[in-house]
């Protein structure tokens, strides 16, 4: 679009889609006063709409946040300047398909990746094409990779180029399965995982399917947002949802609100347009900008955030404790929320305290987001079962480890080594569960931890020194552990790792088969993981990007 300031007499000051004042939208009082000029507004305003389609930028920017594509043209990169909504997503379902025409003289990478390339540690990022498709641990390893590009001296080579003119086309398709995933981590048994919360966006976070708990887990030293955004809108019958906040993280950068369905990565509930969050750590309202219009009532460890929605009134609403904290103005716009939880720093969990708002259609094909694996041992469930896998993020080691109580009765435990997690002896009632968040420097890890647990008395409270009398007092009959091997990897590496190809059994954990086609020909099929992706092009470039399928 190309909007501006004109003075000309015929300038186009309505826009066509509103029919409202391009400048002060529906505040404006000539709105629908007929005038000698039906293009332009009674105000006089010198703000227009697009000089080619007339449309103001208030409905350009609403368009773009409900995913609604004007013109085939998703993205422009020209001249070293990139123009788009911020988000190019690529699915098995909806957006299953990307074409890309090379209009410069230089080879483009085009890859997937969870994240936005403002920082080169944000994640994984996966060249699709030029070459054959290639996982890299950041951005610089990706430039390295396509400095070191050779000339295409044979046919095949030829083939894998992405020259001037060429059109690459990526599309995704998944593998069909039952609704029930295997999830398998290395060295343990695979476990049934029942999906019970679908989303539409699961970027840096996890969720434990049995007991609702979702945790910002990323592996990024720039601490990217965490996302956890429902697969359907909120409706009249459906019209809220909460959460027990069971661990605050280092600075408890916790928000609750809605947002479209299609979010961009690294945005907080509230930020962007067409998305409203409240924030716990400082009360913050946040109301589509991204400082807050008020604050209220700030949040931490086990307080209840709650938002609802009034399809009468066209409000938000926002709870604390079961107390309402604020309600928004009568929203311009009320279709299509869907519930967001976003997380901003280490060691963030939440528990989700109901399912309906993350259910799935029943004839719809399952988003599975990122699962922990769990085990039960004895009247005991833990994530992960087997290994403790310690992943090294900048200078210190990560992990997650979970305990929950599926039994009627009250639980004592007791974690060893005690320098591993903060609340290193406890107690659980029953169907509940506790979420450590580790983070060891790497001259203190052990190669074990053990988890032991025993049966206490349902009616009494125990302080800590009450639980460690009843520890030390404890048969070994009556005493259950478990022993988790502890496994340091880093996700720092500068490694590379080759796609699986089509032609190879895939993964249990591989969900999509990607197809590269070059010019309409195929020349690579690649299993690819499950998770949500955002298709993008890493450097400075002259491409063409659009959703072949749509008009």
């Amino acid at each position: 679009h190309n909007w501006g300031l004109s003075d000309e007499e015929f300038r186009q000051t309505v826009c066509t889609l509103c029919n409202q004042c391009c400048n002060k939208g529906r505040n404006c009082p000539y709105n629908r006063i007929g005038g000698a000029y039906r293009h332009r507004c009674g105000c006089n305003t010198m703000i227009t709409g697009c000089t080619d389609c007339g449309i103001c930028q208030g409905c350009a920017e609403l368009l773009w946040t409900i995913r609604s594509y004007l013109r085939p043209n998703l993205e422009v990169a020209s001249y070293g300047h990139m123009q788009s909504n911020g988000m190019v997503p690529l699915d098995a379902t909806t957006y299953d398909e990307l074409e890309f025409t090379n209009l410069g003289l230089q080879q483009v990478p085009v890859c997937l990746t969870a994240n936005t390339f403002a920082s080169e540690s944000k994640g994984v990022i996966t060249k699709m094409f030029p070459s054959s498709a290639t996982e890299f641990p950041n951005l610089k390893s990706l430039e390295e990779h396509m400095q070191k590009l050779q000339p295409a001296k044979t046919e095949n080579q030829k083939l894998m180029r992405f020259s001037q003119g060429d059109t690459v086309t990526i599309k995704l398709d998944p593998i069909k399965r039952d609704a029930k995933t295997v999830v398998v981590v290395e060295d343990e048994t695979p476990l049934e995982v029942s999906p019970v919360y679908f989303t539409s966006i699961c970027r840096e976070s996890t969720v434990w399917h049995d007991t609702g708990i979702v945790a910002y887990t990323t592996l990024s030293t720039a601490i990217p947002v965490g996302q956890f955004i429902s697969n359907l809108p909120l409706t009249r019958d459906c019209p809220s949802f909460s959460f027990e906040i069971i661990n605050p993280g280092d600075h408890c950068y916790i928000a609750i609100g809605v947002c479209p369905k299609r979010y961009p990565p690294d945005r907080q509930p509230g930020w962007n347009s067409g998305s409203i969050g409240y924030h716990a750590d400082d009360g913050g309202i946040f109301v589509a900008a991204g400082w807050p219009t008020i604050k209220k009532d700030k949040c931490t460890k086990g307080d209840i955030m709650e938002c609802r929605l009034n399809f009468d009134d066209q409000t938000v609403s926002f709870y604390k404790n079961g107390n309402m904290v604020y309600v928004t103005k009568r929203q311009r716009t009320f279709a299509n929320f869907h519930a967001a939880i976003g997380f901003h720093s280490s060691g963030e969990a939440v528990r989700l305290l109901e399912k309906e708002p993350w259910r799935m259609e029943e004839d719809q094909e399952p988003t599975l987001p990122s699962a922990f694996d769990a085990y039960k041992y004895g009247n005991m469930h833990i994530s992960p079962g087997r290994t403790l896998a310690l992943k090294k993020v900048g200078t210190v080691l990560k992990a997650w480890l979970m305990i929950h109580n599926p039994s009627k009765a009250k639980v004592g435990y007791k974690i060893i080594p005690p320098d591993v997690v903060k609340d290193t002896i406890g107690f659980l009632e029953p169907s509940d569960v506790k979420a450590f968040a580790l983070s060891l420097s790497p001259g203190a890890v052990d190669d074990s931890v053990y988890i032991h647990w025993f049966l206490l008395e349902s009616t009494r409270d125990y302080t800590n020194e009450d639980l460690n009398d009843v520890y030390n007092h404890t048969t070994s009959e009556s005493l259950l552990s478990h022993r988790l091997k502890v496994k340091v990897t880093d996700v720092q590496s500068t490694d590379s790792r080759p796609l699986k190809l089509s032609s190879e059994e895939p993964d249990p954990t591989d969900s999509y088969l990607a197809e590269v086609f070059k010019n309409g020909i195929l020349v690579a099929s690649y299993w690819l993981k499950s998770g949500s992706y955002v298709c993008a092009l890493p450097q400075k470039c002259d491409v063409l990007v659009r959703y072949p399928k749509f008009p």
